[in-house]
């Protein structure tokens, strides 16, 4: 899967196009900056919480209630090391969604960007040599019921890893390490089942930087700065409830007056009853 949606106010489409495009003059490539939130500040406070307990108490199973305090307090440990940013996606099923609007797009308000990421080119020329570029790689996002068990091999597996190694007397530092990175990578993509309709893919940054900081309805949040090459955004969709003719013609002159008169501006289908 190539293409990708993600919904959004006016407001951020506008800050997003004024301050957030950036050329890079050696590649001669622009980028549009996405702002990735820390994966303590989504949305969603719980989901990230939901996982973690779940694997506590499915290793706690597994050995039989057996983890002394010391083994309990060191599965804690290992499974609150956190530091993550995301970026939300849809899959391509969700062009033009009405829960999507609701939810993301400003109740209708808002615009959708349609992203195929099939047309990043991972190499650029420069001069006589090649610079390699990020790779975007979307990462699609698991759902699972808290009070049901998650039948995935790789949950399983982890689950089964974890308890030995817990009651392993072996001191192995490189295990330790494996064993975090994939509660790391399972953590930040399993979500509450409530959410399944939303179909989430994610970018994932892991990265050591000082992190830019974000007012958000009274809320401090922490983010990073993750370029995607402008030439990956394929058009951009209004929402059903921007229907003033003004309205349009502005935001439609103002998107082409970015990307050029060729670019494609697309109009909602959902007939939006708010």
């Amino acid at each position: 899967m190539s293409v990708f949606y993600h919904y959004t106010s006016i407001d951020t489409l506008y800050n997003m196009l004024t301050k957030s495009i950036e050329k890079d003059e050696e590649t001669n490539v622009n980028y549009l900056k996405f702002r990735a939130t820390h994966v303590t500040a989504l949305n969603d406070t719980m989901e990230r919480k939901l996982f973690v307990d779940k694997l506590i108490k499915e290793v706690n199973r597994y050995l039989n209630n057996t983890l002394n305090d010391s083994e309990q307090s060191k599965l804690e440990h290992m499974c609150s090391v956190m530091d993550s940013y995301i970026i939300s996606f849809s899959d391509s099923s969700l062009f033009d969604d009405l829960n999507m609007w609701r939810g993301y797009g400003k109740n209708g308000y808002g615009v959708c960007f349609e992203f195929d990421l099939s047309a990043i080119s991972v190499f650029y020329k420069t001069n006589d040599f090649y610079r390699t570029e990020n790779v975007y790689n979307l990462i699609k996002c698991e759902y699972f019921s808290p009070n049901k068990d998650i039948e995935t091999n790789d949950f399983k597996e982890l689950v089964r890893a974890l308890s030995e190694f817990l009651k392993s007397a072996e001191k192995n530092t490189i295990k330790e390490a494996c064993l975090l990175k994939k509660i790391y990578e399972k953590a930040v993509i399993y979500k509450h089942e409530a959410y399944v309709a939303e179909k989430e893919w994610r970018f994932i940054i892991n990265i050591i930087t000082k992190p830019e900081y974000n007012l958000v309805n009274n809320v401090i949040k922490p983010y990073v700065n993750f370029k995607i090459p402008l030439e990956a955004i394929k058009s951009i969709r209004l929402g059903p409830c921007i229907k003033d003719s003004y309205e349009v013609s502005s935001l439609v002159s103002f998107i082409k007056d970015i990307f050029g008169e060729s670019f494609i501006v697309k109009y909602s289908d959902i007939p939006y009853r708010g």
